[in-house]
């Protein structure tokens, strides 16, 4: 996405989004849950096209996706574009620990 595509993505934002989503990863790809929305904190048009950044603060219960006190929990974030003909989805590597 050029510079100036991204500015015009980011002019027209209050229709079409940029949302963030903590994930929890069944391992298969198909039921995996939303655990939590992340809200964006900036948004910018750049050279190297569209960014944002997200965050959230949460304790380790959040994150505790299978209510388990022993075993690794796996999350992962998903950013959704949302654009006026479809959505477009980004996501993160899985991070993998016992919260």
């Amino acid at each position: 996405m050029s510079r100036q595509e991204a500015q015009a993505h980011i002019d027209r934002m209050e229709g079409y989004p940029l949302i963030a989503y903590l994930m929890d990863d069944d391992g298969k790809g198909i039921l995996d849950n939303i655990r939590l929305h992340i809200p964006k904190t900036w948004t910018r048009a750049g050279d190297d096209g569209l960014s944002a950044e997200f965050d959230v603060q949460v304790g380790a219960q959040a994150l505790n996706v299978d209510n388990m006190s022993e075993g690794l929990d796996e999350l992962y974030a998903m950013v959704e574009l949302v654009e006026r003909h479809g959505k477009r989805r980004f996501t993160s590597g899985v991070i993998a620990a016992a919260f």
